[in-house]
């Protein structure tokens, strides 16, 4: 498996966020992520989508 699965603090580390706001935008539709027993995951691969979808190019 070469797509390494992040926790939400991991992911929310990687997009300098707090891991309440990754929280809220997973219950909220806004990134996509894995649920595994009682914990959601979320793919690098997911991350890297997220940032290019959300990049604002300049007017």
């Amino acid at each position: 498996m070469s797509d390494r699965l992040l926790t939400i603090p991991e992911a929310a580390e990687q997009l300098r966020i707090k891991p309440a706001t990754l929280y809220v935008w997973v219950s909220r539709g806004k990134i996509e992520y894995v649920k595994i027993g009682g914990r959601s995951m979320i793919r690098e691969s997911q991350i890297e989508e997220f940032i290019s979808r959300n990049t604002v190019a300049p007017k």
